[in-house]
This record gives structure tokens, sequence and C-alpha cells, in this order.
């Protein structure tokens, strides 16, 4: 395992509050004047990011003395076969969506917001990492497909994809649609929502194809 770490001189953090504030939407100073900013989805979204690689994450601090964060990552060298496409874990149908986004605040955005609901989320970052997951894993219950990506545009891995699943939900995503490109996309995806993507339409698009997660 490789353990790094930040350290900084600030305003410290209270013992109570070490395992609270790698929870969402929480932070150590909770006043309501207080002078630092910030949503509280920071250290949660690192969290998240750590254990998904294997890790762990926790910080050492008082109040005054300022606060070291540690992390932990596995350490493995890469093989020639690194390349390839690797098996992923998938749940039953229904719960696994695959979201197809390059821009990592927009997927960080919108895992986000499924992973409230336990909904299994998997990565694309360009059209043809999109073709090829839902070639490999028929678990995939929907797709959120982002139109403008590297290598191969969301459309034409959605008509791709079709070829193959054609009962597979595609739910296009962009901010660079005319009337027109909307109304050539509506014959390939099954809905459409306009960027920024408002939480509220997300997950009624989304409840439209896929069966909300038993906890």
């Amino acid at each position: 395992m490789l353990e790094l770490f930040v350290k900084d001189s600030g305003i410290g953090i209270d013992k109570s509050l070490h395992n609270k504030i790698f929870e969402r939407f929480r932070q150590a100073d909770t006043s309501s004047d207080r002078l630092y900013g910030g949503t509280g989805l920071g250290l949660a979204i690192a969290k998240g990011f750590v254990e998904l690689l294997g890790g762990k994450i926790w910080v050492e601090s008082e109040l005054n003395k300022g606060s070291e964060f540690y992390f932990t990552i596995p350490y493995r060298l890469m093989n020639s076969n690194e390349n390839e496409l690797q098996p992923i874990e998938l749940l039953n149908i229904g719960n696994v969506i695959l979201v197809a986004e390059d821009e990592d605040y927009n997927f960080m955005y919108i895992e986000e917001v499924l992973g409230v609901l336990n909904f299994q989320i998997i990565r694309a970052k360009n059209g043809k990492e999109a073709v090829e997951i839902c070639r490999a894993y028929p678990n995939v219950g929907l797709v959120l497909m982002d139109i403008k990506m590297p290598e191969m545009d969301g459309y034409t891995a959605a008509k791709l994809i079709a070829e193959f699943r054609a009962d597979l939900p595609i739910i296009a995503q962009t901010a660079y649609a005319l009337e027109h490109e909307i109304a050539i996309y509506g014959s390939v995806f099954d809905e459409y929502l306009s960027k920024p993507i408002k939480e509220s339409d997300l997950l009624k698009s989304i409840t439209k194809y896929i069966k909300l997660p038993s906890n």
C-alpha cells in the first residue's frame, strides 16, 4: 500500500468530528457565522474514490494545531494487459447504470445524485468505452450518454449499442444541442436531458426506465 498525506496549519478539527466530516454535507465549522465556504462534499467524494481503489482515509487533528489527512491506495505494477477492459462486478439488472461522461465534475455530480439511492454506477470516459462496456456486460440496465465526447461521440455510440442491445434505455445529456439536433437524437435516444441537469429531472427520467434499488 502507498500512504500519502496532506498537512496544514489551520484551525484544526475537534476529535468528536473526525469521522463525521467524511459524511456528505458535513463540515467541521457548523456555526451560522462561519468564515470558511464549501459544500461539505469534498471529503465525502475523496473518501468514495479512495475506498473504490481499495484504500482507506482518515484524519489526525487537534483544534488550533492544524490537520493531517492520510489515505492509502494499493500499489501494483502495470502489466502489458493493463489497457484491456477489466472485469466489473455488477449487481442484478435494474440497479446498474453506465454513465458515459468525459468531464470529471459532471460525472461526480451524477454519481452523487444517484449514489444516495444505492444505484451501482460505472463510468465510460468516451463513446468507444461505452460501447465496449455495454457489449461486455449485459447487466447494465440504463445508460446516461453525453453527446460531446472524445474518440467517439455519444450519438454514434448509442447507434452502435442499439444494434446489439435494442432494449437498453439510453438517455442523452448535453449542453450543446439545437432543436433540429434534438429531433435527430429522438430516433436513437429514449430521452434527452439538457445540462446543467437538475437533480429532480435526472431522477424523474431514470425512474421511468429502471427500478429503484432496495436499501
